[in-house]
């Protein structure tokens, strides 16, 4: 059974209230995050999402389930068409 309005709102609520902005995308999509990262939707097969992001090189990207390194790991140069 659809979800009634009222709970709509209140989902919407309680995901704003923890900080998050939820978004749906088709593939093709693209979201900009600050004018100079775009996060696109490259590929839905079944559960699996793969999105592609263009950021400058000076922004530091990586997954969160990685650890953050405690060296400085050498930098490798993405082509615009690079997935991640």
């Amino acid at each position: 059974m659809p979800k009634s309005l009222e709970q709509k709102k209140e989902k919407n609520k309680k995901l704003r209230e923890d900080s998050m902005l939820v978004l749906t995308r088709r593939v093709g999509e693209t979201i900009t995050i600050d004018g100079d990262i775009h996060v696109s939707i490259v590929k839905v097969q079944g559960r699996q999402v793969r999105v592609g992001i263009s950021a400058p090189k000076d922004r530091k990207i990586q997954r969160a389930e990685l650890p953050i390194p405690k060296k400085p790991i050498q930098s490798v140069v993405l082509s615009k068409n690079t997935l991640l």
